[in-house]
């Protein structure tokens, strides 16, 4: 049953690197894992669940998010997003049910560390053209799974080539890649060994200036200063602060030296501009007479449209999946979309649950747990899940990346085994 376990923490990072149309290899193990458990208690079997406490805001989350179907637009939306947030549930239960004692959490650690350095591994093959994975949506190959890449290929061939070298590695496409990057993150940065931390660093920063998103560059900023947070040590503080600022600037210029001004200075420009695109955005929604003419009036237009279907309910909100069904495309902002979806009293206990999740796990790290690689976990966790909230507006949705998922068991197991050994 634990390999059963691993197998589906493995198969939800793989994600659709392992799929055909909709259906993911993960979907498959997770119904073997479901199926002999469901064998194992119809044979007098029991599941049990050490400190059962901590899941209970999430099992109190899936029963609303289960019973607006009462107020919900659209039924066929409804269960899609009861199955996104099924097989949300299943990743956050098997790293959660796996890791029992530290040495089932270090073997968790090790299979997902392995997984995201693959995932590292080709993402910097596809920035230099050497090799791209068939299953990312930039690939000639990718209607081997089923996927239709005819509304990339109406944007021209342009825009085609310019995606040339952007790197998706198992997530299908950048803006995805990213975000599982930026989740990554600080698993790098707060690293012990120095290689690990050094090495990662460059290639992460490598990675997120060769996609030049204004989202990711505004997140990483955000987390340059995060880290600030998570550091006792000053000298370790100013070490690491200072090796991440002066790796990102080193990218940046290898980049624009090595790569030549003409093919790579409009991405390094666009991400430089995120900033002042945030600012343009919210004079745009303050506005409120928007025409969704580029990226940014059309991220303006759709947190508009929902913020205005919030306020039309009462404070209510739509049900889960509710402003989708409403606009009929993906929202682009996990946490505004939990707001207009949910409500503003549950909205307000998801986020409270989620910050309180984040403080405990840092003052763990830095305050509680003599042990360092719990310690190390502790820290991590809680500054991924930091950061994920800015990062979450760079994906087109966040209710189906299934990393993050596992991220959120990862730091309910450390807690866990925290409350066990305490």
């Amino acid at each position: 049953m634990n390999n059963v376990k691993i197998w589906v923490v493995s198969a939800a990072l793989l994600g659709p690197a392992l799929s055909y149309r909709s259906i993911y290899m993960f979907h498959i193990i997770a119904l073997i894992w479901i199926s002999y458990a469901f064998f194992e208690m119809i044979k007098g079997g029991r599941v049990i669940v050490k400190k059962s406490i901590l899941l209970m805001p999430l099992a109190l989350f899936a029963f609303y998010a289960f019973i607006t179907i009462l107020w919900h637009p659209n039924f066929s939306v409804w269960v899609k997003y009861q199955f996104y947030l099924a097989c949300g549930i299943l990743c956050i239960l098997s790293v959660y049910q796996r890791s029992n004692t530290l040495n089932d959490l270090n073997k968790v650690y090790e299979v997902i560390s392995r997984v995201l350095v693959v995932n590292i591994f080709f993402g910097l093959l596809e920035t230099f053209e050497i090799l791209r994975l068939p299953s990312s949506y930039y690939s000639p190959y990718i209607g081997v799974y089923g996927i239709d890449q005819s509304n990339l290929i109406a944007e021209g061939i342009d825009v085609y080539d310019n995606l040339a070298n952007k790197p998706s590695g198992f997530n299908f496409n950048y803006n995805t890649f990213g975000f599982v990057l930026l989740l990554t993150l600080p698993f790098i940065t707060l690293h012990e060994n120095k290689y690990i931390k050094s090495f990662g660093l460059l290639c992460v920063i490598w990675l997120l200036g060769k996609m030049g998103s204004k989202g990711l560059f505004a997140t990483f900023i955000f987390y340059m200063f995060a880290i600030l947070f998570y550091i006792k040590n000053y000298k370790k503080l100013k070490l690491s602060y200072l090796l991440t600022l002066f790796s990102f600037i080193l990218i940046i210029i290898l980049v624009v030296i090595v790569l030549g001004s003409n093919d790579i200075s409009p991405d390094i420009e666009r991400m430089l501009t995120a900033y002042d695109q945030i600012i343009i955005l919210l004079q745009l929604i303050n506005f409120g007479d928007i025409a969704p003419t580029d990226s940014t009036s059309h991220r303006a237009w759709l947190y508009l449209s929902g913020i205005t279907e919030l306020i039309n309910s009462n404070g209510v909100g739509l049900g889960f999946g509710g402003i989708e069904a409403k606009l009929e495309e993906s929202f682009h902002s996990f946490l505004l979309q939990l707001l207009v979806d949910l409500g503003v009293i549950v909205f307000l206990f998801v986020l409270y649950f989620y910050i309180l999740l984040i403080r405990k796990l840092r003052n763990l790290s830095m305050n509680g747990c003599s042990h360092p690689t719990l310690n190390y976990y502790a820290r991590a966790s809680s500054l991924s899940l930091l950061i994920a909230l800015p990062a979450s507006t760079v994906p087109s949705g966040v209710h189906y990346q299934l990393t993050y998922y596992i991220l959120i068991g990862f730091s309910l197991a450390v807690l866990k085994l925290y409350y066990l050994e305490k």
